[in-house]
Order: C-alpha cells, then structure tokens, then sequence
C-alpha cells in the first residue's frame, strides 16, 4: 500500500485557466480564485480523507474496513450461537441459578472483532484471492501482513499435497489465534489443508554453520 501513497495526489488546481489574457480581469480572476478555495477545503479534503479512511487497509478505519469486506464477501464478525441446555449462570427460573458454573447467552449473538484484527482479515483475504498459492508467493505476502524485525510468520510446502504450514516463530497473541481459529482465511492451494505452529525456541543445528551443540532440543514447536 505504500507505493500507491506516494503517487496519489488529491489536489485539483483551477488556477492555470487563468490565461494570460485575462490576468487583469479583476472579477474572472476572483471567480476563479474563490473556486480554488473552496475546491482546496472541500474536495481536496474529502479525497485526502477517503484515501485515508476508505481505500488505504493500512490506515482504514471501522468504516472503510466494512466497505473493504463487502467487496472482499467476508464478515468481519464470528456467529455467537446460543448456549443449549440450561448448563450455565443466569438461565434458570428468574435468571437466577447462581450454583451453576458459568457463564452463557440465551439468543443467536455476534462476537465483534478489533480494528487490527479486521485490518488483518482484510489484507490476508487480499492475498487469498490475488496471490499464487505457492510457498514462495505466499511468504512474499505474509511478509507484508505480519512479519516484522523480530516476529516472523512464514509457510512452506509439506511436498506430500496434504497441508501448507504456518510456522510463527513466537507464540502469537489471543487476537491472532482467535481469527486463525474462526476464520478460514490463510491462503493455500485448492484442496489442500492448512495447519499453523508456533517455533520459538532455539533448535539445535540452527547457530552459525549449524554448529549450536550446547542447545540440547531438536525442535520447539508446539
């Protein structure tokens, strides 16, 4: 999204049909003038605001995110069933059996989500219907949605047409895991599986040259 910041350009400017001929035309020249202000608080303004809020996932708000998910076709919400039974507090005669154990909800309700974890949806729904789905596309894109200097989420190819895998090398937040386990949304190749892991403890074999023999575990995924 940052190489379509750089080159978008709100700004309309009128004054240029102000000709040589007439710069001495008192009354066109304000007329025009006056156009170019208002032009400058008001449309420049609202396409500023629009590229901003609406068109830029980095910098979307609630609004623009929901104008994203209708032309995506994804909800940007998780269906809350009813909980059966009268198993849980508040669902006894005057909502009042408090020797139950828990919590419950007694109508169909919907569990809402953040501004990030809408962002996230969105962008990882982009790259599940633009990208190539192969281990190398997908890591180019995961790049861009997740990965930063210290946390990094990459795929690779089982090679046996089974799963692609998600490999987090740090155990990654409620938030995350709450859209990993509600949403079908990371992208892999038609009828494969997906499987996600977390790997964040250092492995042996993995130091310079492969030569780390003072870390006793072969592998720290969970």
């Amino acid at each position: 999204m940052t190489d379509t910041i750089q080159t978008f350009d709100p700004d309309v400017d009128v004054t240029p049909s102000i000709l040589w001929q007439y710069e001495n035309a008192s009354k066109f020249v304000a007329l025009i003038l006056s156009q170019q202000a208002w032009i400058e608080e008001n449309q420049n303004k609202f396409w500023t605001d629009w590229f901003r809020d609406v068109f830029d996932v980095d910098t979307a708000n609630d609004f623009g995110l929901s104008v994203w998910s209708r032309i995506l076709n994804i909800n940007l919400y998780v269906d809350a069933p009813p909980t059966t039974g009268n198993g849980r507090w508040g669902f006894g005669q005057y909502r009042s059996n408090f020797n139950r154990a828990g919590f419950g909800r007694n109508s169909q309700g919907v569990i809402g989500l953040t501004l990030e974890q809408k962002r996230i949806i969105i962008k990882l729904r982009m790259v599940q219907l633009i990208t190539r789905p192969t281990a190398y596309y997908i890591n180019e894109q995961l790049d861009r949605v997740f990965n930063t200097d210290t946390k990094k989420l990459y795929a690779y190819d089982t090679l046996d047409m089974s799963d692609i895998v998600y490999v987090f090398n740090y155990p990654p937040e409620s938030a995350i895991e709450f859209i990993l386990r509600n949403f079908d949304i990371l992208p892999r190749p038609s009828t494969l599986g997906v499987r996600w892991i977390y790997s964040y403890t250092q492995a042996w074999g993995f130091g310079p040259y492969r030569l780390n023999f003072n870390n006793g575990n072969f592998s720290g995924a969970a």
